[in-house]
């Protein structure tokens, strides 16, 4: 039977010849429409995978020398190494975008600017005025894991994408993906990462391996940033143990934990402005803290950020900044490095292959919702529920979920955690409309992640949503917390697809214009240069 015959056969089956032509495009990079490649297997009179296989590595071996890619995939056939599917989505848009500015560009430029090497002994503001690469400390609780690891990984890469020396210390141990960014191999800067232990662990050489400021200050870097410290027993005091080392500190807003006494979103709280204390109706959620302690951490976080010497406290959004100045009354060292996404990885394709690959029906307009664990009762609560079912019973639209937990729900596609970059682009290809219920958001990143997409957008308005979905322009903001409203946002976007398509392409140019690595490391490259106090002029 011919490879044309099984397809007509087999077309909703995850095995056979649709399967295997679905791992092919996965796996090496085939981003033309399926009914392209069918069409061309069944001209070519191919009969076997085997002939099918063999025709592919001739015209890879012709083809190999035009592509000019920066090889970074790990897959192959035979002897002959074949460019990953993200490779090609790079060259293809690098060769038919020109206009766009590559991280490839970025990093060789960032290189040409810089001295290439680092001399010895010399603080944050020499090393600035002297132009010489900047070596970065990230620290936090469990790496790069979740929400706020996947932001401190973006935060990596795109201070690597200014030639800089970057490494990751955390106190659960490390993960093992280095950072990474569509078009570039490997970066020369990334210095890997590292576990902080506590003084009296002992090293792998059975040496005690100090305290922790020893060990940061081993590791020799020009400034740290510190993230979440949800996971530590004791957050505060493993903060002035970071601080201890010496070395220029600036501390991150992932969420609002830093003004206020324990809690990561005060949602319609406001003690955190007057005085958290042992009354506290959330202490037992994470990160917890015993009511008796409350008052005191509420307390500590005022000297550490508003005191007479305060550390910069760095908010991700409009939002958090407006939290951190409302809680410090103005006294606190406060900026913004807005997170940033690669948009090359997170970038609009064809919605039919997309789908074709997932095996998500193509019959009706596509919903997807999703976060990183819908049993998180801000991100997945009942808001979500009543939607997804509402949704999941409707026969003029197709719902695909992801996230932990959603293997337990009812949709025409369910993806469970998504831990790669490349399938959760395609997953929110593969949808029109990019749906979240969360009540609490400092910034949203899979919001950013749906726009860089080109999506449309339909969120509760709380937090710092608005940074990113622009009310009438990039997607629709429902007031009310409750599912009926959502709905009706939803129904106005699938009922006019023109609007739909609109918010999406500008979404997409809002991302292009705003939330990129390349704007995320310069405002990282403009806060360094304030706190050492340089001119803009001595940059890298």
């Amino acid at each position: 039977m011919s490879i044309l015959a099984k397809f007509n056969r087999l077309t909703t089956s995850k095995t056979g010849a649709v399967g295997w032509v679905r791992r092919i495009i996965w796996r090496y990079g085939l981003l033309r429409e399926p009914l392209r490649l069918v069409v061309r297997v069944a001209r070519l009179g191919l009969r076997s995978t085997s002939s099918l296989i063999g025709h592919l590595k001739s015209q890879w071996l012709k083809a190999r020398h035009h592509l000019r890619l920066l090889a970074s995939g790990d897959w192959s056939l035979g002897d002959v190494r074949l460019p990953s599917r993200l490779e090609v989505v790079f060259w293809l848009r690098e060769r038919f975008r020109g206009q766009t500015q590559s991280h490839a560009q970025v990093y060789a430029a960032c290189f040409g600017q810089l001295k290439p090497t680092r001399t010895p002994s010399l603080g944050l503001r020499a090393r600035l005025s002297n132009c010489e690469p900047l070596r970065v400390l990230l620290v936090n609780d469990i790496g790069f894991q979740y929400g706020a690891g996947t932001a401190l990984r973006r935060q990596a890469s795109s201070l690597l994408l200014m030639g800089w020396e970057v490494m990751a210390a955390s106190f659960a141990g490390p993960v093992a993906k280095p950072p990474s960014v569509s078009g570039i191999p490997s970066f020369a800067g990334w210095r890997g990462n590292y576990v902080i232990r506590l003084g009296d662990e002992d090293g792998s050489d059975g040496e005690p391996v100090g305290s922790i400021a020893d060990q940061l200050r081993r590791l020799a870097p020009d400034a740290i940033i510190l993230g979440n410290l949800h996971g530590v027993a004791d957050p505060l005091q493993a903060l002035e143990a970071v601080r201890a080392c010496g070395v220029p500190l600036f501390v991150y807003m992932h969420d609002s934990y830093w003004v206020t006494g324990r809690c990561a979103a005060p949602l319609d709280c406001r003690k955190y402005l007057d005085g958290c204390d042992s009354t506290c109706p959330t202490a037992h959620e994470f990160p917890s803290l015993r009511p008796d302690r409350i008052g005191e951490a509420w307390r500590d976080k005022a000297a550490l950020f508003a005191g007479p010497e305060p550390l910069p406290l760095i908010a991700n959004s409009s939002w958090t900044l407006e939290l951190a100045e409302r809680r410090y009354q103005g006294k606190a060292r406060t900026g913004i490095a807005r997170l940033g996404i690669d948009h090359w990885t997170f970038a609009p394709m064809s919605k039919s292959l997309a789908r074709w690959l997932l095996g998500v029906p193509a019959d009706r307009p596509v919903v997807v919702m999703g976060a990183v664990d819908l049993s998180n009762h801000w991100k997945g609560g009942p808001i979500f529920r009543r939607v997804q079912e509402t949704l999941s019973q409707r026969d003029d639209v197709h719902l695909v979920l992801f996230g932990r937990a959603s293997e337990k729900l009812k949709a025409a596609k369910v993806f469970d955690y998504v831990d790669d970059q490349r399938m959760l682009a395609l997953i929110l290809n593969s949808a029109d409309i990019f749906v979240s219920t969360a009540i609490a958001e400092s910034f949203g990143q899979i919001l950013m992640e749906a726009a860089a997409c080109g999506l449309a957008t339909v969120a509760i308005d709380v937090g710092g949503v608005r940074d990113i979905v622009v009310p009438g322009e990039t997607g629709l903001l429902v007031k009310e917390q409750s599912a009926a409203p959502v709905l009706r946002a939803i129904d106005n976007l699938l009922y006019d697809r023109e609007k739909c398509l609109a918010f999406g392409k500008a979404a997409r140019r809002l991302v292009e214009e705003r939330y990129t690595l390349k704007r995320q490391a310069d405002a990282w490259a403009d806060l360094f240069r304030q706190t050492a106090g340089c001119t803009k002029d001595a940059h890298n």
